[in-house]
């Protein structure tokens, strides 16, 4: 049995990526603010073992309780493999800092970074002595490497989490049974984060015209385009050999 911890499931990239690991030799714990019913329900039809754990992934705190509930749900000695994907993201708050609401920004940093650090961390914690294949899929951003007028808190946050990644692939190459991590750029995705850009004042966020180009012409990857590719590279050979893939 593969166990899959998948975080931001109820839209976009997460709904997507759920849809495609479906499989009858998984068990898929899927984490986000509102349960997903269509996912629910299409794993109920196929058999396949699904639990969509309620949880808002600002309340930092209580992360230590959520990984409890996770791993009281299975059985180390009867998984194969374990897989956790960091997928949960905000751009909230979009505008210049001078702007910014703190608790916004606090925010913004709890679910972009702090959020996949602390599950990263009790994922590792809980497997380190299990000899099966172990991998971490930190979903990063263009955003993580080049600086954006009116993102500093999304920014900073996804240039933190490829570093993480880093330091995490660094500490893991002398592990007795180590984990694969890797954090990955999955490009511009058709999803309501790209609606919440185009939306945004040229004012708060200087590139809006670009994004709205983007969509305009087409060049918006699909959200189930970019969960295959992201899929196909996680369970791949050559997974974890790159810590920051752009």
């Amino acid at each position: 049995m593969e166990l899959i911890i998948l975080t931001g499931s109820s839209r976009g990239l997460g709904e997507a990526f759920a849809q495609q690991l479906l499989a009858p030799n998984r068990h898929i714990i899927c984490i986000s603010r509102h349960k997903n019913m269509k996912l629910i329900a299409l794993a109920s039809e196929a058999g396949i073992k699904l639990d969509n754990l309620e949880f808002d992934l600002t309340a930092t705190e209580h992360i230590d309780a959520l990984t409890a509930r996770i791993f009281a749900k299975v059985k180390l000695s009867e998984l194969t493999a374990a897989y956790l994907i960091n997928n949960a993201g905000t751009l909230h708050p979009m505008a210049p800092l001078s702007k910014c609401d703190c608790e916004a920004i606090d925010q913004n940093i709890k679910i972009n970074l702090t959020a996949p650090m602390l599950l990263t961390t009790n994922f590792m914690k809980w497997a380190a002595k299990a000899a099966i294949d172990k991998r971490v899929l930190n979903i990063s951003s263009g955003a993580g490497k080049k600086p954006y007028h009116g993102w500093s808190a999304y920014c900073t946050a996804k240039a933190g989490l490829d570093h993480f990644t880093r330091c995490v692939a660094l500490e893991q190459v002398d592990a007795e049974f180590p984990v694969k991590i890797a954090s990955v750029s999955p490009g511009v995705i058709d999803t309501d984060m790209q609606e919440q850009i185009r939306k945004t004042s040229a004012e708060d966020f200087k590139q809006v015209g670009r994004f709205i180009d983007l969509k305009q012409s087409g060049d918006l990857l699909t959200a189930e385009a970019a969960a295959t590719r992201l899929i196909e590279l996680l369970m791949s050979d050559e997974f974890g050999q790159e810590p920051v893939i752009v």
